[in-house]
């Protein structure tokens, strides 16, 4: 049985890139979940959100950012 010999070094990116794409993995569901409604309603200006208008881009965005501050990559 042969053995994998990874240093410190590699271990600790591994990591890092598991907790990446666990991050970016919650950003993609919230993104669809909350971001991808509101664009819908906008392009057919319809309201559907509960806002009571419908959304801007302004709206898209803050959301965007919440999600952002919600699920922060680490630097």
């Amino acid at each position: 049985m042969a053995k994998f010999v990874i240093d410190a070094a590699k271990a600790a990116q591994i990591e890092k890139d598991a907790a990446l794409a666990e991050v970016m993995s919650k950003r993609l569901a919230a993104y669809q979940a909350e971001t991808d409604p509101l664009a819908m309603e906008l392009i057919r200006g319809v309201i559907d959100s509960g806002l009571g208008r419908v959304p801007t881009l302004a709206d898209i965005e803050t959301r965007v950012a919440e999600i952002k501050a919600r699920f922060p990559k680490e630097e």
